[in-house]
């Protein structure tokens, strides 16, 4: 796995040759025995062709006050979490050869995902829902700067209150377990605030029996019995027949939203 190194050194931006020169001097400073460093096993840490001592792992840990499994890449931050978040976004557009700031039609992009990226989509799908879209270039997004990083904690800071996310933050994991995580917590979250009257009346009245009905189907094809088959489908479809007797009394759906960008004074979150 790829450690942080070149990220953290970029947060403080340092180059490498100034990151070199500052870390000597906190192992001076700090009257450590390790010996000094040059830029170029700065370089070659970063591109791992030469792994870091646990020394210096150690060092370097403490220089950025972070865990030492962090700078091994092993586990995540909030702000890792964020730019993965950023990065999913970006990568799509950047595909596309559209930048941020021209968007017209946003389900376009959806819809033409080449990467089948279901992070992609879940920010998309929540992003349209509530009507907004981060107001900056691609190239503000790539360096993710203070006003970016505010941007998405702003909007998905509910993620850092996932069970899901925080064993990812205290454990770590692999990088493709933590994107489709946080696409399943987006995507909760995106269903959660895009209720209505009728969800909630299938929720009660039928999503548990098609649930079950799905769960078991395929066992129940291959081995069941026509007394059980059958059993399942009357379920099933009684339920389907009160939710569809009750719903005509209700209100209609709204449509579904359009991409429509407004400012984010005007928003309720």
């Amino acid at each position: 796995m790829k450690n942080r190194l070149k990220e953290l050194r970029k947060s403080k931006k340092l180059s490498q040759k100034a990151f070199a020169i500052a870390f000597n001097d906190y192992i001076k400073e700090n009257k450590l025995n390790s010996k000094p460093i040059t830029n170029t096993t700065v370089s070659r840490w970063e591109n791992n062709q030469l792994e870091i001592p646990n020394e210096y792992l150690k060092i370097i840990a403490n220089y950025f006050d972070v865990t030492v499994q962090f700078v091994q890449g092993l586990t995540y931050d909030k702000n890792s979490i964020l730019k993965i978040i950023n990065d999913s976004y970006l990568e799509s557009l950047e595909f596309h050869k559209v930048d941020n700031k021209n968007i017209e039609n946003f389900e376009d992009l959806i819809d033409d995902d080449p990467f089948n990226d279901p992070l992609f989509s879940s920010l998309c799908e929540y992003l349209n829902y509530h009507g907004i879209k981060p107001d900056f270039s691609n190239s503000e997004l790539k360096d993710f700067n203070y006003e970016v990083k505010q941007f998405w904690n702003n909007k998905f800071s509910f993620v850092f209150e996932s069970y899901k996310i925080m064993i990812f933050i205290n454990l770590g994991g692999k990088k493709d377990d933590l994107e489709e995580a946080l696409s399943k917590v987006i995507n909760d979250k995106f269903l959660e605030d895009s209720k209505t009257i009728i969800s909630q009346l299938f929720e009660q009245t039928a999503q548990k029996e098609l649930a079950d009905f799905i769960c078991v189907k395929d066992e129940l094809v291959r081995f069941g019995s026509y007394e059980e088959i059958d059993q399942h489908i009357n379920d099933l479809v009684n339920s389907l027949r009160e939710f569809e007797s009750t719903i005509q009394s209700l209100p209609e759906n709204p449509s579904k939203p359009k991409w429509a960008y407004i400012s984010e004074d005007d928003l309720p979150f």
